[in-house]
């Protein structure tokens, strides 16, 4: 008997056996086709390269990031609406927002309230703003390059200005393309020359993604030398609005991104005019540390000056110049210097200054090597020493006599708004519209001045007997206060006096004077006239009124008794000037008394 054949899927059988099925082993058959295989990686690997494609399509273009971004930007606005707003954000970190009072604001307002201010006008932010800053995303808005106190007199003449806009670039024009090179070298090589016109010129990839391995290699503990892939745009986000400052983690880094790529897009998706906005922001805002006397300093313009005594415009003249002048090697040698004091500004500006000037030969040397600038200007450059001022170069001190009003308005401005101190009311971004009349202020000022010339005293009648008669008029103080009534109130116009020393003899002096009895007598007389009237007013016959006058128990009662017999209508200020305009006896036999 032939056995039955197997097969793959063969049934065996018998005559007394049901049938069983087997299952069939793999084989090739089961498998997909051949060609179908290959069709699937063929499609996998397009797919990859497609993917590949487009970020590199984007590394390039940015175009994604325009398209997002640049319509997303346009939604941050805000508008000004009448009275206190309730859909407003205020940034709570960052030097530059806390320096200039942004992060402030809040408790200013609740200070000044306090005091009887009212909110006439605020910012109504959109809904996409007020959720951006609650982020810690500073919003992309155009941040001027030097602010401060601004006070201004009542004819709009400014008084007082702490910031100096003649240390700062006025526009990117203005900026010697030597410096511009020389920084962009140094720090954001692709910046000037986007390869797309919608580039993004926060990001530079192969910098980030060195600096992302450099990091990672360090936390696995390669020695390897950590390099930054900050771009300028990134650094002036770190510095104006991260805490401390400082990158704190990869949460920040983000911040930073985000807040400087959205400042980028704001105007639309072509990027290449905010490009040369950033090299103008970044020189007229980066920190470079405290020179002893001056305080924090940023921006080139404001470090040549307070570190090395340079004026900018004499610099930016000098850099101009198609030869290596003296003037030109050493103005580009201390710009150069501050430039590469920026990864630590206070160790090489105060503490390793021959490693600073070390560090300038340096960079010469590899910005020649670029063809940056000519060899010629690097060897005169490390021949160049730097040249630091024992002292910031403060400006002569103004009379203390010239200074009692303005003093006294930033005096009410610090303790309304608690500010610490003056150096911290004068970096706030506040503009103040003082009540000062400064041609009247002048002229009071010139008056006292004269007042202790003894012949134009002896001209205004001063020197006789019982004023100046044999007395040095150099030796007295005057001081005067002048208001003006107007609608809203008395309105200060002149604050002066002639004492030529920071002492304000209006506001820090309490004198007990003789003729201070005589104000306080006029004061209590016409509270006393007030209360008459008060009590008159309501009497409706004036007849009645003018016939009780003869049976008054005192003179102001009888007067005023008939002053309202008469003109029953009179209203209180009528009547009290009525009050200082009347007549009594002059005889000196009248008696009176004192108490």
């Amino acid at each position: 008997m032939n056995s039955p054949s197997i097969t793959d899927a063969a049934t065996v059988s018998s005559p007394s056996t049901p049938a069983v099925t087997r299952p069939r082993p793999a084989s090739a058959d089961n498998r997909a086709p051949r060609w179908f295989r290959r069709l699937a990686w063929l499609g996998a690997l397009v797919a990859l390269g497609a993917v590949a494609a487009a970020i590199a399509y984007e590394m390039r273009t940015s175009a994604l990031q325009a398209f997002l971004l640049a319509p997303y930007a346009a939604r941050l606005t805000f508008a000004m609406s009448d009275g206190p707003s309730s859909a407003t954000a205020f940034p709570t970190v960052g030097p530059f927002n806390h320096r200039r009072g942004y992060s402030r604001l809040p408790a200013f307002q609740a200070r000044l309230e306090g005091r009887g201010f009212r909110v006439r006008r605020q910012a109504v932010v959109s809904p996409e703003l007020q959720q951006l800053v609650s982020w810690g995303i500073a919003p992309p808005y155009r941040e001027i390059a030097t602010a401060g106190l601004v006070i201004r007199g009542a004819d709009g003449t400014i008084l007082y200005q702490s910031a100096r806009p003649d240390l700062a670039f006025k526009r990117y024009e203005d900026i010697p393309p030597l410096l511009v090179d020389s920084l962009l070298y140094i720090e954001n090589r692709e910046l000037p020359q986007p390869r797309d016109p919608r580039s993004n010129p926060v990001i530079e990839w192969d910098r980030q993604a060195l600096a992302g391995l450099l990091y990672a290699g360090g936390k696995l503990g390669i020695p390897v030398t950590v390099q930054g892939g900050s771009t300028l745009g990134t650094q002036m986000e770190k510095y104006r609005h991260s805490p401390q400052g400082r990158t704190n983690g990869a949460a920040d880094k983000v911040r930073q991104i985000a807040g400087a790529s959205l400042k980028a897009y704001r105007d639309g998706a072509d990027t290449r005019a905010w490009r040369n906005q950033i090299v103008a922001d970044y020189l007229n805002s980066m920190p470079l540390s405290a020179p002893p006397g001056w305080g924090a300093v940023h921006g080139i313009g404001e470090g040549l000056w307070a570190w090395f005594g340079l004026r900018l415009d004499s610099v930016s003249d000098a850099m101009a110049a198609p030869k290596s002048t003296m003037a030109k090697v050493k103005a580009y040698k201390h710009s150069l210097a501050l430039l590469s004091s920026l990864p630590a500004p206070t160790t090489y500006l105060l503490r390793d200054r021959a490693g600073l000037n070390q560090r300038a030969n340096d960079q010469a040397r590899l910005l020649a090597a670029a063809g940056v600038i000519e060899p010629e200007l690097a060897v005169a450059v490390a021949g160049e020493p730097l040249l630091f001022l024992p002292r910031a170069p403060l400006d002569p001190p103004a009379s203390s006599i010239q200074r009692k009003g303005l003093n006294a308005v930033r005096t009410n401005l610090l303790g309304m708004l608690g500010a610490g101190d003056f150096y911290d009311l004068d970096g706030l971004h506040v503009e103040v519209d003082s009540t000062i009349d400064p041609t009247l202020q002048r002229e009071t000022l010139e008056l006292l001045g004269k007042l202790t010339d003894p012949d134009f005293a002896r001209q205004s009648g001063l020197i006789r007997e019982r004023l100046l008669e044999g007395a040095d008029p150099a030796k007295v103080l005057y001081s005067m206060m002048l208001f003006e009534r107007t609608p809203r109130g008395n309105a200060l116009r002149v604050h002066a006096d002639n004492l030529d020393q920071p002492f304000d003899f209006n506001d820090g002096v309490k004198l007990e004077l003789g003729s201070t009895a005589k104000l306080r007598t006029l004061a209590h007389y016409l509270e006393i006239v007030a209360a008459l009237h008060e009590e008159l007013t309501p009497v409706e016959d004036a007849r009645a009124l003018a016939r009780a006058a003869k049976e008054a128990p005192d003179p102001l009662t009888r007067w005023a008794m008939e002053t309202l017999g008469q003109r029953p209508d009179v209203d209180l200020p009528a009547f009290l000037h009525q009050a200082l305009e009347r007549r009594y006896s002059a005889s000196p036999y009248e008696t009176f008394f004192t108490g």
